[in-house]
């Protein structure tokens, strides 16, 4: 075999065509296609004309929630005359509680589902997804396919995405779901916040050293790890246990992914279409080829601050992935087995570290001012009854006063790892300060809000925030 020419890789074919959903979760990544046309039964088949289903190993319907589309049954119908044979909806399950339902889907053709379920904590579930029945409609969904599933009729793969309301015990997810539904046996697909603006507006990316100190690749039983893996996680996070990436994977089974609504039509790899990027503690580790790295996002918020590098070469980690993929019965390429170093050899170098900003002094200085001054982060921070949103338990407002900008968000929170609805936080954080607004202004502000917070006030009006750029 030439060494220096890649395998034939599988594909997975994502199709997305549904732009409707009944949730409203903090960190959805389809907001911007609720206001896109869905493509209609013809269209679809028009588009897929040019696809061969030899070429496909499976195909994804997925965007927003899958079956709230009218046409669904019509969808997975048109996807198996077409030939294809592994065929997938991604859902949230709140729409999937019947069993006839589940079962009408299978004798179309659908052949596995990725269920999206990210907390089974009722309180958690309202904060998640904006909704209070989601907790309730999940579990059912969880029983009606665990009964499908023992069946033999269905596969399952449970997508769950880590943010800051569920990181500190994430791995009682996948326990939970062990424990109830034994016969369920989903995969687990666990994935990282994208820092969408939405996401970081809403404070729900969790920096990587939160992730670290979670435990949660510690945490979830060995026995359980050829069914888990970890998607756009650094490789020092999950160290040592490199054969729980899902970019690894990727790149070891060969498979990659191909959105139909993608132009031209060609396929990605997992790992090698990343837009990676690497801050200075990344330049030498020894497996950076092989590494997710972090969105762009993260290190403007300064999460790259969570990376090690990692004593070790490329070509030896992906040996030892490949060893242990093949010790549990996983699937891996034979061709880029025989050839690991050739496979390195052509996996793209990443890019540089951008260059550092200069340091925000107005955010040095109120850093500091709050170090060293512990009573004054109490009394900014701490405050009950705090009026919420109609529909979740988060209050969040954004204030101007001229050149001054504020965020104002309330999360439930405290320091011992546990949510209580009686306690409120309130985080008050700015955005790029403009040079008018001196050190000396911002501490006067976050001391007029230590005040109003003192007094325990039973909300902040718009009016008594006004008041307070004025204090």
């Amino acid at each position: 075999m030439n060494p220096e020419a890649a395998p034939s890789p599988t594909r997975s074919l994502i199709i997305y065509a549904s732009n409707r959903c009944n949730l409203r979760c903090a960190f959805c990544l389809e907001d911007g296609r609720r206001a896109e046309t869905m493509l209609s039964l013809d269209d679809l088949r028009a588009r897929l004309a040019d696809v061969d289903p030899k070429d496909v190993r499976n195909v994804m319907f997925m965007g927003s929630e899958t079956v709230l589309r009218a046409d669904v049954t019509d969808v997975i119908g048109l996807l198996a005359e077409l030939g294809f044979a592994e065929i997938g909806i991604a859902t949230n399950g709140t729409a999937l509680t019947r069993v006839e339902r589940v079962r009408e889907l299978v004798a179309l053709g659908l052949r596995y589902i990725e269920l999206s379920v990210h907390t089974l904590v009722p309180e958690r579930s309202l904060l998640v997804s904006g909704r209070a029945f989601t907790y309730k409609k999940q579990r059912e969904c969880l029983a009606v396919l665990e009964q499908v599933v023992a069946e033999r009729l269905l596969s399952v793969t449970i997508n769950a995405v880590m943010c800051t309301i569920n990181v500190e015990d994430f791995h009682a997810l996948v326990l939970e779901i062990e424990r109830d539904f034994p016969r369920l046996a989903p995969r687990y697909q666990i994935k990282a916040t994208m820092p969408t603006e939405a996401a970081v507006a809403s404070s729900v990316v969790p920096s990587w050293d939160a992730v670290r100190q979670s435990g949660v690749v510690e945490r979830i039983p060995p026995a359980l790890h050829p069914r888990v893996s970890f998607i756009d996680f650094p490789l020092c996070v999950l160290h040592p246990h490199h054969h729980l990436s899902g970019n690894l994977t990727s790149l070891v089974v060969n498979d990659t992914y191909t959105h139909l609504d993608a132009e031209p039509y060609a396929a990605a790899h997992a790992l090698a279409s990343r837009a990676r990027a690497f801050g200075p503690a990344c330049d030498g580790c020894g497996v950076k080829l092989l590494c997710c790295g972090l969105d762009p996002k993260n290190l403007e918020l300064g999460h790259d601050s969570a990376c090690r590098p990692i004593d070790d070469d490329a070509a030896s980690v992906l040996r030892r992935v490949i060893a242990w993929r093949r010790e549990h019965d996983q699937p891996v390429s034979d061709e880029l087995a025989a050839d690991v170093d050739g496979a390195v050899r052509r996996l793209p170098v990443p890019p540089p570290p951008p260059p550092a900003e200069p340091p925000d002094p107005t955010r040095a200085f109120v850093e500091a001012y709050l170090a060293g001054n512990p009573r004054a982060r109490t009394a900014l921070f701490e405050v009950t009854d705090v009026s919420r949103h109609p529909d979740t338990a988060r209050m969040d407002l954004r204030l101007r006063s001229g050149a001054d900008e504020l965020a104002v968000f309330v999360e439930p929170h405290d320091g011992g790892g546990r949510f209580y609805r009686s306690t409120r936080y309130l985080g008050v954080s700015y955005y790029s300060p403009p040079a008018t607004m001196s050190p000396a202004r911002v501490v006067r502000l976050m001391g007029a809000f230590a005040r109003a917070l003192a007094r325990r006030e039973p909300a902040l009006s718009s009016e008594a925030v006004a008041s307070l750029f004025r204090a």
